[in-house]
């Protein structure tokens, strides 16, 4: 996952429920459906730039990941 280190994040409501969310450095947002994620399983979004998902794991599973980890 990406890097925060000016951290910019925080909760927020998408369609009437509430999420937290954080941005990392290279621009895309982490987006937590059911609140901050802790230790616990947790459902995941990323987001670039442009609104695209580029990552989403739901239940448990990864439904798309379209992250570029090599440039």
């Amino acid at each position: 996952m990406g890097t925060n280190s000016q951290y910019e994040g925080g909760m927020g409501r998408i369609g009437g429920e509430v999420m937290y969310w954080d941005k990392n450095d290279d621009g895309t947002t982490n987006i937590f459906p059911g609140g901050m994620p802790g230790a616990r399983p947790h459902d995941h979004i990323v987001v670039n730039e442009d609104g695209g998902v580029e990552y989403m794991r739901i239940d448990g599973k990864v439904i798309n990941d379209y992250r570029d980890y090599h440039g």
